[in-house]
């Protein structure tokens, strides 16, 4: 039982990720074409229904209350590392400036409230419905370069109208409408992509899910943290610290030092 439950601790954590980013975006007050889609999909989402859900998966009184415990914790997780995130992102690329903040601009934003991630406690009826609704954010974009183009082409505006036909392709297993997080950024004649794949964060063995109220595991835990935080700036086994560099290296070079990671697959996973 317990992989299950650490599966949907990993929903939790998705969960509270998208929030933070969310979160992130009202607070800064970015520009943005989802409207109030994910706001309503929130509304519906109750943690303690979720929370009951995964609970009832085990019986002892002392199971239950470090399943909620860990339920809690991932989710309150998933939120900080989702704002915390997204902030650095933007401070990373020098787009946090106050003559740049105000031009950001999310042209489009997917990431999902309901079904696996809800736990089965918010199911939608129509899901070709639902993503209409989350791809529309691109017939905005479409309309903006047409009216920037001065162009007549009607072509994109098929696309919506088609809509069946491309989300039968890109539904399936690894494509794009399955991204855990999903976001084009403008910030004036610059763009980027976001994608995140949120399965590197998630519990992966049973051993895994102990209990968090005793002190000694908790130093183990934030021990370990600590040593993966290190462990980020050391190319791969030649041991070279790139936090701590005190010759002259070009910048380029010096990504290319920090990038490289062993034992995950992290680099990979997050683009």
């Amino acid at each position: 039982m317990k992989p299950k439950i650490a599966e949907d601790l990993g929903r939790l954590f998705e969960v509270g990720f998208n929030i933070g980013i969310l979160t992130y975006i009202q607070q800064q007050q970015v520009k943005h074409n989802f409207s109030n889609l994910y706001s309503q999909e929130l509304e519906k989402l109750k943690f303690s229904h979720m929370l009951k859900r995964v609970v009832n998966k085990v019986v002892s009184n002392q199971e239950r209350e470090m399943i909620e415990t860990w339920c809690t914790f991932f989710l309150q997780k998933g939120f900080l590392s989702g704002l915390n995130f997204f902030r650095e992102y933007i401070q990373s690329i020098g787009w946090d400036t106050n003559n740049r903040l105000q031009h950001i601009e999310i042209l489009y934003l997917q990431c999902c409230f309901n079904g696996d991630n809800s736990l089965g406690t918010y199911n939608i009826n129509d899901e070709d419905k639902w993503l209409k609704q989350v791809l529309s954010q691109l017939d905005n974009l479409f309309n903006n370069l047409n009216n920037s183009n001065n162009s007549n082409n009607s072509n994109n505006s098929n696309i919506l109208e088609n809509i069946n036909q491309y989300t039968e392709a890109y539904k399936r297993k690894g494509e794009f409408l399955n991204a855990d997080t999903l976001i084009l950024l403008r910030c004036r004649r610059q763009y980027r992509i976001i994608c995140v794949d949120l399965s590197v964060f998630s519990i992966r063995v049973d051993e895994d899910i102990i209990n968090l109220d005793y002190i000694e595991i908790i130093r183990r835990l934030l021990l370990k943290d600590i040593n993966y935080l290190r462990s980020k700036s050391v190319f791969s086994k030649i041991r070279i610290d790139t936090e701590s560099l005190d010759f002259n290296i070009a910048a380029d070079l010096r990504n290319y030092f920090s990038a490289f990671k062993y034992n995950d697959k992290e680099s990979a996973k997050l683009i």
